[in-house]
């Protein structure tokens, strides 16, 4: 009589796949009768998340008195920031994020830091890039935030990308 070889696993399911991920940190399912406290989504990041682009009129320029908003805040440091001109070596869109803080005075809780650059044709182009942006904060601090707005951003990290979509149609 000839009997078959076993082939592992062939007659069984493939082993069944978490419904939770395992992490240092125990996870227990939803209650059977409604979702967690917090609905599971999206994470969001701690602190804001602004992107400058240049202006390109002298009203865009204009930085505003006191900052009240939020979003008055990146309003103030796209006035303050003008990209270098762009060369024949670096006609690629640029960019470079930052991770920084402002105190309630608005002035720059330490140095900034560079999370991103974007890889440049040349050194030299990035280099003035970068230097263009610190140059922009530099301008702009401290800038005039409301009591109300000095109070609320305090502390809270800012990642600032600015982008320099244009290089390619200056550079033409």
């Amino acid at each position: 009589m000839f009997y078959p070889l076993p082939v592992p696993f062939a007659h069984t399911a493939p082993p069944p796949v978490e419904p939770y991920p395992s992490g240092p940190y125990p996870i227990y399912p939803p209650p059977p009768n409604g979702p967690y406290l917090s609905a599971p989504g999206p994470m969001l990041p701690e602190g804001m998340i602004l992107e400058i682009e240049p202006t390109s009129t002298d009203a865009e320029r204009a930085v505003p008195k006191a900052l009240a908003r939020w979003r008055d805040v990146g309003t103030a440091l796209r006035a303050c920031w003008s990209p270098p001109a762009t060369g024949a070596g670096n006609a690629e869109a640029r960019q470079v994020t930052l991770r920084l803080g402002f105190n309630k005075y608005g002035n720059l809780m330490g140095p900034p830091r560079i999370t991103y650059a974007s890889p440049p044709q040349t050194t030299d182009a990035q280099k003035s890039f970068t230097a263009s942006v610190l140059a922009a904060l530099k301008r702009c601090a401290p800038l005039p935030f409301t009591p109300g707005l000095g109070s609320a951003i305090a502390g809270v990290p800012f990642a600032i990308r600015f982008v320099d979509p244009f290089a390619s149609e200056k550079a033409r």
